[in-house]
């Protein structure tokens, strides 16, 4: 449907798609997306012209006939959806990552379908790649490389451990204990140490490795080596969301056995060690139990002890256990937890006291003197010292692992070798640190060295031989490389130059590097944020926080660390991770950076790349949620433009990818007839006749330069097939020689052979008699020998019979003697024997018989023991039925006589809470039968009044006995009106003793309440001259009169037990009235008052109170 369909354009929208031009608008193009069906509005110039030879799809992208980036990005596209992954762009190969399992491409039989001389005519493969490096390694006799890069998550890692497999395959056998194997070995156990889960990849490389494969002069290998760059230490301690720490922490955990755990202190959840527990535990793809097999499988195969698996995995451990140090104290730092201390000791096997001081004080040494000073860090600083050892000993152990797996695959090193380099991709997170600088700054020297090798040097090449040429336009990423690598303003020398400074700081640096690059297209800085510039990288704009970096560049740590290692009975650490420094290392010890050994690897790392032929594998990343089938177009065209990829095929197709100088070229195709004079000199007025005058090459374009031959890919096949044709020819010619003439040799050899056995038949006849008499002539000797030594044995055997007879005879009488006499000492042995079982047996039943009365004896003796124990059990128990009988009798008695003590006290309470009842009751109908007589008395004392008012105005007379304080009483106002009603609640005073001066002061119920008008009451009835009322009321209650001898007035049987124990009561509390004193007399100063008498609060009675009922005593 779309041939022929010229209103079909290629879109720029989310990548390029195919779209139909539905309208224009001035600029602007309103197209609908094929796929989608969206209407969308773009820019004129951003849409490409459609043709049907666009959907055309090659192996090679330069055989497209149109070359743009949306028919390359469709190329890649549709062969990616039907499940072809790599593309040829001339030499190199672009790899997108399948996502998935692909078994049937690296299948042995896709092994050996590459393993051929020739591979331009299978199609695009990793296998093609290593295949050519190898030719080239073995026919040219160079040092070969593969440089295999990529964002992160492309699938290098996938790529370099099938480049190594195709490598070692075809190679020599690649079995258990092998060269090969070994080095197929290696992959597991570098993944589970320096690979690890980041946000755009499950099994990212965390370090930089380059894999070096020997080989001897017949092709095979000899040796291998592994050099490893920059792993990233930050991991150790701490992961972004999303992340997991290195797989061989989580791979230790899962895989390793219960008891082995409980040996290494794993025996805990996870999530309990600090080191994991910022990022994820799991990662998905990653089985780390099957890993964890396959690198202690990979172990075995390198051929490590048992013992070195035991220690790396023990430090492992340590460094996990490190991370759960806890410290506190502010500034003096002490460890919190000891237990988690020891755990790190025993598996470190250092000495506890100094791991703590190492972790928790630092040594100063004084400057200029030999004194040495301690100091405590501080919580901070302690937790900075704990993770910074732990980012070392983890460093160090890998180091030491990678020298392990050299040591096991060292060999015959030559000069000639294959090197994959696979380094960590572009990366950009949300923070990026030094290590992100370090990783990126790699890529761009990569990205640099292949526009260089690509681009700068072929152009310039193409120059320099006098070819007419236009330069094709790349990314030039030199400035951006400069900007970071320069000697004294690049970004790494101002880091390294702010370390060294005393008083170096971010600070400093920022503004350092902001006034250095001011004017830079490549940096970017905004003083808002004063710790954070951007650099703009061939693969985009990235941001970098420089918060720690001076911390990471000074590759410092506390000399305690080291000297407490140092003291370790663990033989790997003391031998290989922290070996005790001589006087010379010492001297020759020197204080570099992280950047500036970075730096200086790289540069070694180049320098190597640049001295081999190279091979690139571009790795293309589709999508960033690493699913199978889905190709993300914008993606990938971001990558395509980025790592120069469509610059190369354009290069590639315009340009001539195959050169060869004079000599080479008629070295290698003279037998197509270049074959200039031998005389003269090679030059292009020699060559270019011959090269006129082949016609295959009359319509491919090729050029010839001042010192090479350029050949563009098609004149190169048609080069290489016309001389593979010649070659052949010449190969079938010389094989019928070479046959024709082995013939002729073999009939040669046949005849001579005929005719040898002929010759030998008959000399052989000629000797067979000659050999049949002399056989007949020694028989008959043998036979007459025989004969008589046959004789002779005879007479011998005779004599021999005889001598045998009489021996016979003689050793028969011995052994009858000997027999008579056996008999005898046998019978005198059964004798003796019997008597002595006789004997034996008297005595057994001698003592049968003695134990057998020993027996009875103990029986009877028990029998005894037993009835008198019996007997004494039975006295006890009566004894004890007794006493428990008497107890219970005793306990009875007791419990009845308290519960008579408990009956009589509840009767006493009884009886004495009813009598204070009754009695209350009847102190209150007393008093209120009192208070009615006063009241009746007054009435008739104000009737008297009146009376004698009426009769004679003049008040009586006071008393001349009566005390001031009762006149003043008496005196004071008499109530008016007498209340009518009587108060609920009443007050007894005996006012008329008081006033009278016969007893003290005070009331016997303080406390009592009168009610309105009560004390008033009170007072009008001390007014009467009469006194019978007071004398009525000691009367009543059998007090004495004050006024007369308390002896005077005994108590009177009638009165009740009440008012006697209300007398007894006053009796007790009011004390007797002293004699007044004799006329004259002076009078004595008053002692204290005496203390008030207790109160009672007493109910309110009615007014028709019964009489109160005599109750026994």
């Amino acid at each position: 449907m779309l041939n022929g369909d010229t209103g079909l354009v290629w879109v720029r929208h989310h990548g390029y798609q195919l779209a139909r031009v539905v309208g224009t608008e001035s600029s602007n193009v309103r197209v609908v997306i094929e796929d989608t069906q969206e209407e969308v509005t773009v820019k004129a110039n951003a849409t490409i012209a459609f043709s049907a030879s666009n959907l055309q799809l090659e192996d090679d992208l330069i055989r497209l006939n149109t070359l743009n980036e949306a028919v390359i990005s469709h190329n890649l596209e549709t062969r990616y959806l039907q499940d072809i992954f790599y593309t040829n762009i001339g030499p190199m190969v672009v790899s997108i990552n399948p996502f998935k399992a692909v078994p049937q491409l690296y299948s042995e039989e896709m092994i050996d379908k590459y393993a051929v001389d020739e591979v331009d005519d299978l199609p695009p493969h990793l296998f093609s790649v290593a295949n050519k490096a190898y030719n080239h390694l073995t026919s040219l006799g160079e040092s070969q490389s593969v440089i295999i890069s990529g964002e992160s998550g492309a699938g290098k890692t996938e790529a370099t451990k099938i480049i190594l497999n195709f490598l070692t395959s075809i190679a020599g056998d690649a079995g258990i204990g092998t060269l090969t194997g070994k080095i197929l070995a290696i992959n597991p156990i570098l993944e589970a140490f320096g690979n690890a889960k980041t946000v755009r990849n499950e099994n990212s490389s965390r370090f930089g490795k380059l894999i070096k494969i020997h080989y001897n002069s017949s092709g095979i290998i000899s040796g291998a080596s592994v050099d490893n760059y920059l792993l990233e230490k930050t991991r150790i301690i701490s992961q972004a969301k999303g992340e997991r720490n290195y797989h061989i922490f989580y791979q230790l955990y899962y895989g390793l056995s219960r008891d082995y755990k409980v040996g290494l202190h794993l025996d805990c959840p996870l999530s309990d060690f600090k080191y994991l527990s910022n990022g994820e535990l799991s990662a998905e793809g990653m089985e780390d139990v099957s890993c964890f097999d396959k690198m202690m499988d990979a172990f075995g195969h390198l051929q490590v002890s048992q013992f070195e698996i035991k220690q790396i995995l023990a430090i492992v451990s340590a460094v996990l256990h490190l991370g759960n140090i806890r410290f506190c104290g502010g500034d003096m730092a002490t460890i919190e937890n000891m237990d988690v201390l020891k755990i790190v000791c025993n598996l470190l096997q250092v000495d506890i006291k100094s791991m703590e001081a190492s972790l928790t004080k630092k040594t100063i040494q004084g400057r200029g003197r030999a004194s040495v000073y301690v100091k405590s860090f501080t919580t901070e600083q302690a937790e900075e010292n704990r993770d910074s050892m732990a980012k070392e000993v983890y460093s160090r152990l890998f180091d030491y692992i990678i020298s392990l797996i050299n040591q096991k695959l060292s060999g015959d090193f030559t000069n000639t070798f294959i090197a994959v380099l696979d380094i960590y991709g572009f990366e950009q997170f949300d923070r990026n640190c030094l290590e992100q600088l370090c990783i990126n700054y790699a890529n761009e020297k990569l990205q640099e060295q292949f526009n260089h090798h690509l681009f700068k040097f072929e152009q310039d090449e193409y120059k320099r031989e006098g070819i007419p040429w236009a330069d094709v336009p790349f990314i030039d990423n030199i400035d951006c490389v400069q900007l970071i690598e320069e000697s004294v303003k690049g970004i790494l020398s101002k880091i390294n130059e702010e370390v060294r400074l005393p008083q170096g700081s971010v600070k400093g640096l920022m503004f350092k590097l902001a006034e250095e690059h001011k004017g830079n297209q490549y940096f970017k800085f905004n003083p808002r944020f004063a710790e954070e510039f951007e650099i703009k990288h061939y693969a985009g704009p990235v941001s970098y926080n420089t918060t720690e970096w001076l911390t990471k560049n000074r590759n410092t740590r506390e000399a305690g660390i080291d000297a407490t290692m140092w003291s370790s009975k663990l033989p790997l650490i003391t031998n290989h991770l922290f070996v005790p420094p001589t006087n010379e290392d010492v001297n020759n010890s020197s204080k570099s950076t992280v950047l500036q050994m970075f730096k200086k690897d790289l540069g070694l790392l180049f320098s190597l790349l640049k001295a081999t032929n190279r091979h690139y594998v571009r790795c293309l990343k589709p999508n960033n949620e690493r699913s199978p089938e889905k190709f993300n177009r914008a993606k990938i065209l971001e990558q395509l433009q980025s790592n120069g990829i469509l610059a190369t095929v354009e290069l590639r197709k315009a340009g001539y990818g195959h050169k060869f100088p004079f000599e080479d070229f008629v070295e290698r195709y003279g037998v197509l007839g270049f074959l200039p004079p031998l005389s003269g000199n090679l030059n292009s007025q020699t060559l270019l006749p011959y090269l006129e005058k082949y016609e295959p090459l009359a319509n491919s374009p090729w050029v010839i330069g001042k010192s090479k031959i350029f050949l563009n890919q098609k004149s190169f096949q048609i080069l290489e097939e016309n001389r593979k044709v010649v070659v052949s020819g010449f190969v079938v010619r010389l094989q019928a020689h070479v046959r024709q003439s082995q013939s002729q040799k073999k009939f040669e050899e046949e005849r001579y052979i005929r005719l040898r056995a002929i010759s030998v038949s008959v000399f052989q006849n000629h000797i067979r008699k000659f050999y049949a008499a002399l056989i007949l002539a020694k028989k008959r000797r043998d036979a007459e020998e025989r004969k008589r030594k046959e004789e002779e044995e005879r007479k011998k055997r005779e004599e021999e019979e005889r001598i045998r007879r009489e021996v016979q005879e003689r050793m028969r009488r011995e052994a009858e003697a000997r027999k008579r006499a056996e008999e005898e000492a046998r019978q005198k042995r059964e004798e003796e024997e019997r008597q002595k079982r006789e004997e034996e047996e008297r005595k057994r039943k001698e003592e049968e018989e003695n134990l057998r009365r020993q027996e009875e004896e103990r029986q009877i003796k028990l029998r005894r023991e037993k009835e008198e124990e019996q007997i004494r059990q039975e006295e006890e128990k009566r004894r004890q039925q007794a006493e428990n009988r008497q107890f219970e009798e005793d306990r009875l008695k007791r419990e009845a006589k308290r519960q008579k003590n408990r009956e009589e006290m509840q009767l006493e309470k009884e009886i004495k809470l009813q009598e204070e009842k009754q009695l209350e009751m009847e102190i209150l109908r007393k008093t209120q039968e009192i208070w009615k007589k006063e009241l009746e008395i007054k009435k008739e004392q104000e009737l008297l009044q009146q009376k004698l008012k009426s009769e004679s105005p003049r008040l009586p007379k006071l008393p001349q006995n009566i005390p001031e304080k009762v006149q003043e009483k008496i005196q004071e106002k008499v109530p008016e009106k007498v209340p009518e009603k009587v108060p609920e609640k009443i007050q007894i005073p005996v006012k008329k003793a008081v006033s009278r001066g016969r007893v003290p002061e005070h009331k016997l119920f303080s406390d009592f309440d009168l009610g309105p008008g009560g004390d008033s009451a009170l007072a009008s009835a001390c007014d009467m001259d009469d006194c019978d009322l007071e004398a009525d009321l000691y009367a009543t209650l059998g007090i004495p009169d004050p006024s007369s001898s308390p002896a005077s007035i005994p108590s009177s049987p009638a009165t009740p037990d009440w008012a006697q124990e209300l007398r007894a009561a006053v009796l007790r509390k009011v004390p007797p009235v002293p004699a007044p004193p004799p006329p004259g007399a002076r009078k004595s100063k008053a002692g204290p008052p005496p203390p008030a008498l207790p109160t009672m609060k007493l109910p309110t009675l009615p007014d028709n109170l019964p009489a109160p009922t005599p109750t026994p005593t």
